[in-house]
Parts: C-alpha cells; sequence; structure tokens
C-alpha cells in the first residue's frame, strides 16, 4: 500500500485473493466481503463500472454474499454481472455459462421458479456445449445441476 498508494489498481487482486481465502479455507464471511467490497471499490475508481476488472470483483463479492446464506444479493450481484457481461462480451460468451449456472443455484437455494432455473441451466448448457462440446467435465456438471431440478419435482425419467 505504501509503494503504490491505497487506490492502487495493483492492489485489486490481492484484496479478491485475500477475500476467497477467507471464504474458501476459513469460512470467514464478514472478512471476506469486506475484502472483495473494497476491491471493488477500487476497481470501480481505477476503470468504471462496466469493466471486465470490476466484473471480477462483483463475483468475487457475489461469492461471498452466496456463501453467507444471503441469497438475494448474491443473486442481485450476479444478475448485475451476466447482464454486463452479455453487453460487453456477448450472448454466447463461456463465462456466461458459468454465471448462469450460478445464478440458477443460488435461485434453486433459494427456492424459486423452477421452469426459470430450468431456462437458465439450460442456457449455460448450451453455451457450454457451443463452446467446448458436450466431452467436457463443465458439460456434465452443468447437466448434474439441472438434474437437481429434475429430481425435485419428481421427473425422474426427463432427460437432459
Amino acid at each position: 500500500i505504501k509503494r503504490y498508494g491505497e487506490e492502487s489498481a495493483f492492489l485489486i487482486t490481492p484484496y479478491n485473493q485475500m477475500a476467497r481465502l477467507q471464504l474458501e479455507f476459513y469460512g470467514d464471511y464478514i472478512p471476506a466481503e469486506s475484502f472483495a467490497t473494497r476491491a471493488l471499490e477500487i476497481a470501480e475508481k481505477q476503470f468504471g463500472e462496466n469493466s471486465l476488472r470490476v466484473l471480477e470483483s462483483e463475483e468475487v463479492l457475489a461469492e461471498a454474499y452466496i456463501s453467507m446464506g444471503d441469497y438475494e444479493k448474491g443473486k442481485q450481484e450476479l444478475e448485475k454481472i451476466i447482464a454486463t457481461k452479455k453487453e460487453v462480451l456477448g450472448e454466447e460468451h463461456i463465462d456466461l455459462a458459468n454465471l448462469t449456472n450460478k445464478l440458477a443455484l443460488v435461485k434453486f437455494y433459494n427456492q424459486e421458479n423452477d421452469k426459470e432455473i430450468e431456462e437458465l441451466f439450460t442456457k449455460g448448457i448450451d453455451i457450454i456445449a457451443e463452446n467446448l462440446g458436450k466431452n467436457t467435465p463443465i458439460y456434465a456438471e452443468a447437466l448434474k445441476n439441472l438434474a437437481l431440478i429434475h429430481i425435485q419435482n419428481g421427473n425422474y425419467d426427463k432427460q437432459s
């Protein structure tokens, strides 16, 4: 901080990494949210709201909210990220597959509309198939997530 200043773009990645470390290794959500928020503030100041660097920090913040069980805030962040990435990267970019599946899972955990959740999972699956093909672990994981909806609804014979 002394070398570059408190608002340096060089601090964004370390703050995001500290947030993820707090989430993944310590399960300490409050510091994780604090680090992610600080990274986001710096990124917005340095790069503007629609920058990919800002989106990276927003995604870490969304992960913190979701880990804390604040699905509504996590959902809002994910929806914002998805809208911006569609605008910046295009509708079929592979990054959107992961984000769309995350959003579907959040809505699933929050017990929201099953039809909308299924549509989100299907959209993510389609993006993965288009970009990476069907013989990849990420495609299998996305299918598994879609199967969760079918199992919950008793649609055991439905094929994805």
